[in-house]
């Protein structure tokens, strides 16, 4: 049986919890192996030496920092000696229940889903504040009947994360109009991506034409819904072809293409690459 991604499906191991606050110097310190969640993670790190790897990316654990994961991304941390920080992991059940809407998550933008996700530095005079978050949560979270609390100090953290972030200003998704537009259109791509690959298919979907999808998604992102899409399936093709031994047909087929041979020459046009040399390169 060839060998997928591992993929963990809740914050806590073997239980249906949906929101965990965990100590990085109690979890197990032994290889940790690339895998995804279905979660959001946020990794608090406080005095931490090593690497994070995210996705195609590598960073410097450079304390203290945060990083943002996103449910689907492929990550591996590597860290010598014991670290000490926190993990935030909470899943899209646990932020609906709680009506917490996508919009407020999507808004902050601190998770992104694929491309670039460096750590984000905690500035000395905001470490103290970010510290008595993190405890208070992970006391809160020990306990029982503490949701409505959990919730609103996860809100808070959140909020004051994305106050330092600097990521562009540019990409900041807001709730009217065509930025609403285009926050539906990516939320859709992220649920039918490995079917649907159509510009037609998200604008019927929206109801709008594939025109009007395109031109408002080019205004915004510099990018074409069609490019957008293709990038979106990229991305989880150069996962599966580095994180996992699924041959060129299997992924193909779990990404919605007919044949081998339609997928090898999508990959190719989209990357500069075959499969095969991809696949071959040094990590």
């Amino acid at each position: 049986m060839p060998e997928q991604i591992k993929t963990y499906f809740h914050p806590v191991e073997g239980l249906p919890y949906d929101f965990a606050c965990k100590r990085m110097e109690d979890l197990d310190h032994g290889p940790d192996e690339p895998h995804r969640h279905d979660y959001y993670t946020v990794i608090f790190a406080l005095q931490v030496q090593g690497r994070h790897r995210i996705d195609f990316n590598e960073y410097q654990f450079q304390s203290p920092c945060l990083f943002f994961v996103s449910p689907g991304q492929v990550h591996q941390v590597l860290t010598t000696g014991v670290p000490v920080g926190f993990a935030l992991l909470f899943t899209s059940e646990f932020l609906y229940k709680n009506n917490i809407r996508p919009e407020f998550i999507s808004d902050l933008n601190l998770f992104r889903n694929y491309g670039e996700s460096p750590p984000l530095a905690i500035p000395e005079q905001k470490l103290p504040r970010f510290s008595f978050l993190a405890n208070y949560l992970y006391e809160a979270s020990a306990g029982q009947g503490h949701e409505a609390k959990i919730v609103a100090l996860l809100r808070l953290f959140l909020l004051e994360s994305a106050e330092i972030c600097s990521l562009p200003s540019s990409e900041i998704w807001h709730s009217e109009g065509a930025d609403g537009l285009l926050r539906r259109f990516k939320r859709m791509v992220d649920q039918h991506f490995s079917q649907e690959h159509s510009v037609a298919f998200y604008a019927d979907a929206l109801h709008i034409t594939a025109g009007h999808l395109n031109k408002t998604t080019k205004q915004l992102t510099g990018s074409s819904a069609k490019e957008y899409i293709q990038k979106r399936i990229t991305t989880e093709a150069k996962r599966l072809a580095v994180f996992s031994d699924l041959s060129p047909k299997e992924i193909g087929f779990a990404l919605g293409f007919e044949s081998q041979a339609h997928f090898s020459s999508f990959f190719k046009k989209c990357t500069g690459q075959s499969f095969v040399q991809y696949r071959q390169q040094p990590a």
